[in-house]
């Protein structure tokens, strides 16, 4: 983060907003269980949760929206990540 005191006015690097995601929905104790290199301009990342659950922290590099199916054991889903940020997801199943 860089802050103009004159100003007041401050801006974020980008990292901080990947770095936010997990920081909201992991927790010590949790565990990474599979990600892979980046395809097509989205990177991946599961963790399996202290309680159960399962988080996904996909990330959009590309300058346009990117659907993506996110496979987990024998569970999946299709979301839509828009261009150039992150999107979180959560939920409680078998893996």
């Amino acid at each position: 983060m860089t802050v103009d005191t004159g100003t007041r006015r401050f801006t974020v690097r980008d990292e901080l907003y990947g770095l936010g995601q997990f920081a909201k929905y992991l927790a010590p104790g949790d565990v990474r269980l599979e990600s892979s290199a980046t395809d097509h301009g989205v990177s991946n990342v599961v963790y399996r949760t202290r309680d159960g659950g399962y988080v996904t922290v996909l990330g959009n590099g590309n300058g346009t929206d990117s659907r993506v199916r996110v496979t987990v054991g024998g569970q999946s889903f299709v979301t839509t990540v828009p261009a150039g940020s992150f999107a979180t997801y959560r939920w409680h199943g078998r893996a």
